[in-house]
């Protein structure tokens, strides 16, 4: 019996240690899975031993701290090393309110790599106690949103500026006076975001040169002249624009910089240059230096593209307004030497004036021009779309290169791009509309 019980023994005593392998081996392979998840995820986990500073990282928390295997210190001083220095305060007191409070450990913080790097990071976290209450150990899971908190931050931004044109157009429906204007653009957009500096440059008339009119941000205004075809003494970047009439990017590295007048050896920036154009004519550039970590992207630059054009327009509309302002026959040359048919009309739609480009496109005498409705000099199947236009001006006090037909007073039928402008008093009230159709 004894005999049979030893024998018993020996043949039980391998399957033992079978199962414990197989145990080791789905213990090993469930910790591979969680750390596979982890970096799928991109987050870590960390396990603080208060008592000691002693701090336990997961593989994938050095790599999302900037740091090489090996290379992050293991303590909590080496963790708030790496916090951005203006979040650091923020998260310490967290930590200490989680810690002595009991409070909810959940906070977005900045962090920055070895490199200069910053990137955002989401924490939670939770405490364990001794039997009578003390805090001996914190355990949390860290997590990389900086994705995230670009994609919010590129929102925000958009939302922003779109805002601020929108305010920039009611600015310029009021304002009539060209460097008032401009000044109080630069300042709505220095609001936005992390704009250093916003500048403004525009034709003069009396110089025929661009010159800066108008800046607002941290550094002092930028002197500078040029020739609208790029040709004078002025920055590099500004004869590039004129030159190849496009958007120019640069930054601190590549030169002078016609806004803020940065160097290469100052802090890291970036800045961008939109041509403001006028019937296809250059009439200024408005630059915007930001010293932002987040790229200015196309979706920023296609509204400040658009605002580059309401800016012109307004230009415009100021040196038209001035004319009118100025002697009869001064204002009647000026009205008159553009190639363009243009018209005030009243905000009814009758023609209180035209030039003489358009009496003689349409054959009409002036007498028979001036209080007829501006819709009748549309052809038949422009005349649809021309009431859509003009009821689209009502609601928002501008249009911009709309393509129809007008027709002569013989019948014939000619293809133009209409804008339309609109004065106001000095209340606000329109006065009327500064129609312009060019042929095309």
């Amino acid at each position: 019996m004894e005999k049979n019980k030893d024998s018993k023994t020996k043949v039980e005593k391998p399957k033992d240690i079978t199962a414990q392998k197989k145990v080791e081996e789905a213990l090993k392979r469930s910790e591979e899975r969680y750390k596979l998840a982890q970096r799928a995820a991109n987050i870590g986990s960390w396990d603080w031993d208060i008592l000691t500073g002693d701090l336990h990282w997961s593989e994938t928390i050095e790599p999302m701290f900037g740091f090489n295997k090996g290379k992050f210190g293991a303590t909590y001083d080496a963790f708030l090393g790496s916090v951005h220095s203006d979040d650091r305060q923020f998260v310490q007191d967290s930590v200490d309110a989680c810690v002595k409070d009991g409070k909810e450990y959940a906070i977005e913080h900045r962090i920055v790599w070895p490199d200069g790097t910053v990137r955002w990071v989401s924490e939670t976290g939770d405490v364990i106690r001794d039997e009578n209450g003390k805090a001996i150990r914190m355990l949390g899971i860290v997590r990389d949103i900086t994705l995230n908190k670009l994609t919010e931050e590129r929102i925000r931004y958009l939302n922003s500026l779109l805002f601020s044109i929108k305010e920039i157009g009611q600015i310029i429906g009021r304002e009539s006076e060209l460097s008032s204007l401009m000044q109080k653009s630069c300042d709505k957009l220095i609001e936005t975001r992390d704009y250093m500096d916003i500048a403004i440059a525009v034709l003069d008339d009396n110089s025929g040169k661009i010159v800066p009119l108008a800046h607002s941000g941290k550094h002092q205004q930028s002197t500078w002249e040029i020739g609208p075809d790029g040709e004078g003494e002025a920055p590099e970047c500004i004869k590039a624009v004129l030159k190849s009439q496009s958007n120019q990017r640069m930054r601190s590295n590549e030169g002078y910089c016609a806004t803020c007048g940065y160097y290469e050896q100052e802090e890291e920036h970036q800045t961008i240059l939109i041509p403001m154009k006028y019937q296809d004519s250059i009439v200024g550039v408005l630059t915007m230096c930001s010293k932002s970590e987040y790229e200015i992207d196309e979706e920023e630059i296609h509204l400040l593209e658009e605002l580059a054009e309401e800016l012109s327009f307004a230009w415009a509309k100021i040196k038209t307004e001035e004319a009118l302002l100025m002697s009869e026959e001064i204002y009647r040359t000026t009205f008159n030497t553009s190639p363009d048919l243009f018209y005030r009309v009243s905000p009814e739609g009758k023609i209180l004036e035209c030039n003489d480009m358009a009496i003689k496109t349409l054959g009409y005498s002036r007498d028979e021009l001036i209080g007829m409705p501006l819709l009748s000099i549309y052809a038949e199947e422009s005349k649809a779309y021309a009431r859509e236009c003009f009821d689209e001006w009502a609601k928002t006090g501008k249009l911009r290169n709309k393509e129809m037909k007008i027709m002569t007073k013989d019948g014939k039928k000619i293809d133009i791009e209409l804008s339309v402008n609109t004065i106001y008093d000095s209340k606000g009230n329109v006065i009327s509309s500064i129609s312009s159709q060019r042929i095309c």
